[in-house]
């Protein structure tokens, strides 16, 4: 009978983690072609302008983003590397945007190996340049990197136009942010970690917005039990 529940068990955990092995993909499926969508439309449109040094700097950068993202089947990377990628992003929004619209990197030295799900931080700088930004020439996002007491802390901000949402978590309270995108880091995060993990988001119209995301510190070769 022992040996009949252990096997019952091991059996669970082993459907239990298919499961969340399952969503996570379907989660990350939504926010590839949603990336690749806007960074098809930037390619076309600086096409149309015959800016061809601009076109192939573009084609670059996305396929450097692509062999990131898609050309491994790891889901998690450093935040070393995930700002490197994140940069090539920026690179695609500025073309399509302008560059008046600066990024910036303020990220503690003993953060930069820790391990972090793929793509979850370039959600809500395209929402930055496309929504927070919008009727502005210039602005600000500033990237924020930091841990204490084994928590790693990213936070997005930046002094566009704002929203009218105030300390909103997702998920509890309508916010006004567009695009599966959003939503998808969220849930990824709570499937991996759990309900103790995800994002906070504060804004002010006229002032700007700050998205918060918290995540355990994991060093590379740690795992994390949920």
């Amino acid at each position: 009978m022992l040996d009949n529940i252990n096997k019952h068990v091991t059996n669970l955990i082993s459907e239990q983690e298919q499961r969340c092995k399952a969503e996570l993909t379907a989660l990350q499926m939504q926010i590839n072609p949603h990336f690749l969508y806007n960074t098809l439309s930037s390619i076309k449109y600086l096409a149309k302008q015959q800016r061809i040094d601009e076109v192939d700097e573009t084609i670059h950068s996305l396929i450097s983003i692509l062999q990131n993202v898609i050309g491994t089947a790891d889901e998690m990377t450093t935040v070393r590397d995930e700002i490197k990628n994140l940069g090539y992003f920026v690179y695609i929004n500025q073309v399509r945007y302008g560059d008046g619209i600066k990024v910036n990197y303020q990220i503690s030295e003993d953060c930069k190996e820790f391990m972090i799900p793929k793509l979850i931080i370039q959600p809500f700088i395209e929402n930055s340049f496309f929504h927070g930004f919008a009727g502005l020439d210039s602005g600000t996002i500033t990237v924020y990197i930091n841990q204490y007491n084994g928590v790693l802390n990213i936070e997005i901000i930046d002094n566009g136009i704002g929203m009218e949402c105030s300390d909103t978590v997702m998920g509890r309270k309508k916010y006004h942010f567009t695009g599966i995108g959003i939503n998808n880091v969220d849930e990824r995060i709570k499937l991996l970690y759990g309900d103790d993990f995800g994002i906070k988001i504060q804004s002010e119209v006229g002032i700007g917005t700050s998205i918060l995301i918290n995540l355990p510190s994991i060093q590379k070769n740690e795992t994390h039990q949920t």
